[in-house]
């Protein structure tokens, strides 16, 4: 696929092959040195998460560090169709669905620079950076997976230590499941800090709204007991105590629809947890049953 440029000296529009990609080439009208910029990348892991774009040279990165697995899915920038890793990196020695179109694996060979060049990664002023999942690395028995945050500057490829930030501007957070590694991996349960932390809070909530109901309650029998025994025959006693009566019933009217109302939010948020647990965990289950009928036609 050709790569389309222009010349910083004359304004030439200049296209030259994607053999080039990341080396310097000479105007042919001005003979000013143009740098082509690298061909991009853009990574599927097996949980569907999309991130990239990257250079070849980082995406070989991530493959050496085991990050890339079989069931991770490449596309090239320019290209409208996704393919199985396996498909560039044939060390993965697995086959690709019959779905997907797989191009040669030959056609998809890293472009390095020469001898006497210098390679410069350019993704554009118009491309912003994207969050992502990276894989993980499948030399690791049970690694967990990182989530990513790109920066504003593009990434370098520097290798991320665990729990902390590369300085190609990634930062992670190793909370979030285990996608696995090319063996299915195994299946870690999400946990959500904020939704636990605002499920507690209105839990307390509800049962201090039911201790300040309990206290006004007996505030308000204390309070028309004196009207009681200073109450002059019967009619003035039936008044203290519809007096008493109605103040109770709506302090215990107040009480109960707050604590229902914060009990109900508090189930509520745990019910949306659950759900989502489970809908992650399908996700897993099939993933894992996606790669056995995949090793059963091998």
């Amino acid at each position: 696929m050709p790569i389309d440029l222009v010349c910083s000296g004359c304004q030439n529009k200049l296209r030259v092959g994607d053999q080039n990609a990341g080396k310097r080439v000479r105007c042919p009208k001005c003979q000013a040195v143009v740098e082509v910029p690298a061909d991009a990348w853009y990574l599927k892991t097996p949980d569907g998460e999309d991130y990239g774009p990257v250079p070849r040279t980082e995406l070989d990165e991530w493959f050496n560090e085991g990050r890339i697995t079989a069931e991770c899915q490449l596309l090239r920038e320019g290209s409208d169709q996704w393919q199985w890793a396996s498909a560039v990196y044939s060390q993965l020695g697995q086959s690709s669905s019959p779905a997907e179109s797989t191009p040669s694996p030959g056609a998809f060979n890293p472009v390095g620079p020469g001898p006497a060049e210098t390679p410069k990664f350019d993704f554009g002023a118009g491309k912003s950076p994207a969050t992502v999942v990276a894989p993980t690395n499948a030399g690791a028995a049970a690694a967990s997976t990182s989530q990513f945050s790109f920066g504003s500057t593009p990434a370098t490829g520097a290798a991320v230590a665990p729990g902390g930030s590369s300085p190609g501007g990634f930062a992670f957070d190793a909370g979030g499941p285990v996608v696995g590694s090319s063996a299915g991996g195994d299946f870690r349960q999400r946990t959500y800090p904020a939704a636990m932390t605002a499920q507690t809070m209105y839990r307390v909530f509800g049962w201090a709204a039911l201790v300040v109901g309990l206290l006004a309650t007996v505030g308000v029998v204390f309070m028309t007991l004196p009207m009681l025994a200073m109450s002059d025959g019967a009619l003035g006693m039936i008044g203290a105590l519809l007096t008493m009566l109605f103040g109770v019933f709506w302090v215990v009217l107040y009480t109960a629809i707050s604590v229902i109302t914060l009990w109900f939010l508090a189930d509520a948020i745990r019910m949306l947890m659950d759900i989502q647990s489970n809908t992650h965990r399908s996700s897993h289950a099939l993933q894992q049953l996606q790669q056995h009928f995949r090793s059963d036609e091998k």
